[in-house]
């Protein structure tokens, strides 16, 4: 998937540039991204949808000192 989306131009160098992308190109295209940044895009452009269900997730944790 890698080679395929770099040898044709595929990546995009921001999310805007992806959602600008995904909804004004002359092609059908796919962005992916962080599911924190789809929520945030899909609730402003009523256009974009997610398609399927999350590639994966990632925990975090906070260090304080007592």
């Amino acid at each position: 998937m890698y080679q395929k989306m770099s040898t044709n131009n595929w990546n995009e160098n921001s999310n805007e540039d992806g959602v600008k992308r995904a909804e004004n190109g002359p092609v059908s295209y796919a962005f992916f991204m962080e599911s924190s940044a789809i929520e945030y895009y899909k609730e402003r452009h009523c256009t974009l949808m997610q398609i399927g269900d999350l590639l994966d997730s990632k925990s975090y944790g906070i260090g304080i000192k007592k």
